[in-house]
């Protein structure tokens, strides 16, 4: 699964072992310098740091024979779900034309829209490469050229993903997994044996989301970044999703994915100051900003001024400062909520409470 010039992400054949720690990485390795700036690879939507949905399309032979493909498919809809369920507004929905190749071969006014065979004037929207993210599985010696950069799926290749992007979005990824190797034995259940597909997929939908290996990139002059803080400190582990080597089976996301995706997609009530989505405006959101001030974070930059500073604060604490809690007030001390990915609360204390006004 590296990123070099012949895959956006090629192979997850090898066997390895990593130190516990907790880093990410993001898509094409950038320096810290274009991190600061917010020159970072990801999906156009998510500037309105609202809730969004990304479109998708599994085609219809996806693993060839019925019964790995029926399982095929359903992991493919876990993994979207993986991802989904650990972010704080991204969604996937099912297009409604078939997946298209990201080929250039292929005929197309958009990145998303049908395929030339399924377009009717008037009624589809512009002849497209399919959905957002569309999913392939083809036999080892397949090729195909995007945008002019050549993709080959190797026997030692599980899988790859095609990222068609410029250099700050992403417009439109293919997944492939290899169907026929004979050094693949793919397996369903999660076990253990073999490759498991649906943590090979859970991978490369995090290649398509923005993230990078992690264990590379030192390797490639682009900071590691904790999920806790977003501070660069160089490390990785084996037991991350994004990992560039396959380890074992990985069906749930790390805090290191969950910290990356908030980073990349985050949801901020600009009226409020609510910056974790509990749609409360408490001690968990100040110090959320708190930590964050005066550095351009975009989950703490509630006024879209590309720096956290005294404008968010005012805008946050004013909110706070005239909330009403629903608690009756005989009932004692308010608690306040840690937020539900648990990332960020950097109070020095495990638990605040205030009583109401």
């Amino acid at each position: 699964m590296r990123n070099h010039q012949q895959a956006a992400a090629a192979s997850l054949f090898l066997l390895g072992l990593g130190v516990t720690a907790q880093a990410f990485t993001f898509l094409g390795y950038p320096s810290q310098a274009s991190i600061d700036a917010g020159r970072l690879k990801r999906w156009e939507d998510w500037s309105l740091r609202r809730p969004f949905s990304l479109s998708y399309a599994i085609e219809e032979d996806f693993f060839g024979d019925s019964d790995d493909q029926l399982q095929a498919k359903q992991a493919v809809r876990s993994v979207l779900d993986t991802w989904s369920s650990a972010s704080m507004g991204l969604s996937f929905e099912l297009a409604d034309w078939s997946a298209v190749p990201n080929d250039d071969d292929i005929f197309h006014v958009n990145y998303e829209g049908p395929g030339i065979d399924d377009y009717v004037p008037g009624e589809t929207p512009l002849p497209g490469w399919g959905a957002n993210i569309d999913f392939f599985s083809r036999p080892s010696g397949f090729e195909i050229i995007s945008e002019g950069k050549s993709y080959t799926m190797g026997e030692q290749n599980l899988g790859f993903a095609v990222i068609n992007q410029d250099t700050r979005q992403i417009n439109s990824v293919d997944v492939y997994l290899n169907s026929d190797s004979p050094l693949i034995d793919w397996t369903f259940e999660g076990s253990g044996e073999g490759f498991d597909v649906e943590t090979v997929l859970l991978h490369e939908v995090g290649h398509g989301l923005g993230f990078d290996h992690p264990d590379l990139a030192g390797d490639n002059d682009s900071p590691n970044l904790n999920p806790h803080n977003f501070r660069d400190n160089w490390h990785a582990s084996s037991k991350d999703v994004m990992y560039s080597t396959y380890t074992g089976v990985k069906r749930d996301l790390t805090k290191d994915e969950e910290g990356g995706l908030w980073y990349l997609y985050p949801v901020i009530n600009a009226e409020t100051g609510d910056l974790n989505g509990d749609r409360v405006v408490n001690l968990s959101d100040l110090g959320t900003l708190l930590s964050f001030f005066e550095r351009n974070v975009p989950v703490a930059d509630i006024d879209f001024d590309g720096y956290v500073g005294v404008g968010d604060l005012g805008i946050l604490l004013a909110s706070y400062l005239t909330s009403e809690d629903s608690t009756d007030p005989n009932d004692g001390p308010l608690s306040v909520p840690l937020p539900t990915s648990g990332l960020l609360l950097l109070l020095g204390a495990p638990a605040v409470t205030r009583r109401r006004r």
